[in-house]
């Protein structure tokens, strides 16, 4: 399966779900006005905050955010690896505007070749398959989602940094051409072991991950964002490609790059849109263009002592007898109003 048709599927998905959503065009100051967007852990705050005793509105709730990637992956290793097939799945929910936590499950098919010159030498380097099998939790910062002169962002791109497990299972290919379970020489690196054992470490390990990675997302609707995604699995194992080099210590990493279909799930009516989206700024600037917040708070209060109908504080007379007319200054007209 080539990168045209991980994109046909994307697309057909994207499709599907942007007739069967609605968007959720929200205001952008409405969502922090709003009682039914705000959890029971902060009503109280809402409340401060309507009756100005708090100058910070409450944390509206959020949707979550689910998302399918399919894409390319390879091994960096020892050997030479082909363009293989991975997928993954991520359920991503925000800490804050910024920040965001993305659990995720991931497969990957691959595959590598080892140079014949070096099989010759090397008897253990021969070509291989890995299925795997990844898990773990992304932290993910947004980049732009704080802006100065802009509202709501439509792109999102981002940094991830995250840790995991890795469940590879390795053949290697044999003198007659077969690929079958091998010897692994080495288990100073395995977490642990598992499924179905053919000597004594093994074929099938679980190995620890450290996960780096950038992405880009593009907004198409309040519900529904594409992205792409480019990430590096650094596992603590060096036997993913079936072969420990003896001149280098470095462990084998798996490179995965994605196209992704994301779609935020929850109810418009009591949930906005993941808040890596919104702006924090929305509220701020809009309070100092037109304080509605404010507005409603003032007592206007326009003192007239004296009863002449000119406020006192551009009545130069501000004791004028009742029942005597007066100028714009609010001084006493003189009978012939000379």
């Amino acid at each position: 399966m080539n990168i045209k048709k991980y994109a046909l599927i994307l697309f057909v998905a994207f499709c599907f779900f942007q007739t069967n959503s609605n968007a959720q065009q929200s205001d952008v100051t409405a969502i922090w006005k709003d009682s039914s967007k705000v959890s029971t852990k902060n009503r109280a705050q809402f409340s401060a905050f309507s009756h100005n005793a708090n100058i910070y509105p409450a944390r509206p709730k959020d949707m979550w955010e689910i998302g399918l990637g399919l894409g390319t992956a390879y091994i960096s290793g020892d050997l030479n690896s082909n363009i293989g097939f991975g997928a993954m799945l991520t359920a991503r929910k925000s800490l804050s505007h910024v920040f965001s936590l993305r659990p995720y499950f991931s497969f990957q098919k691959l595959s590598g070749t080892a140079d014949p010159a070096f099989t010759a030498i090397l008897k253990d380097a021969r070509d291989y398959k890995t299925k795997s099998f990844g898990s773990g939790i992304d932290l993910i910062a947004s980049l732009n989602t704080i802006r100065n002169y802009k509202g709501n962002p439509k792109a999102n791109f981002y940094v991830l940094m995250g840790v995991g497990f890795l469940s590879a299972h390795v053949e290697k290919k044999n003198d007659l051409g077969n690929y079958g379970i091998y010897y692994n020489p080495s288990n100073s690196n395995v977490v642990m072991s598992f499924g179905t054992k053919k000597g004594p470490n093994g074929s099938t390990v679980v190995v620890g991950l450290v996960n780096l990675g950038v992405g880009f997302a593009y907004k198409i609707s309040d519900r529904v964002n594409l992205g792409i995604e480019g990430r590096n699995s650094l596992t603590n194992y060096d036997y993913v490609d079936g072969f420990g080099s003896q001149f280098s210590n470095a462990f084998d990493a798996i490179w995965f790059h994605t196209l992704r279909l994301n779609v935020n799930l929850g109810n418009a009516d009591k949930k906005v849109q993941p808040l890596w989206w919104i702006n924090p700024n929305n509220y701020i600037y809009s309070e100092l263009n037109a304080p509605d917040h404010l507005k409603n708070k003032l007592k206007i209060k326009l003192d007239d002592a004296d009863g002449d109908g000119i406020t006192d504080q551009f009545d130069l007379e501000p004791n004028t007898p009742a029942g005597v007319a007066v100028d714009s200054r609010g001084r006493a007209l003189d009978s012939d109003g000379d």
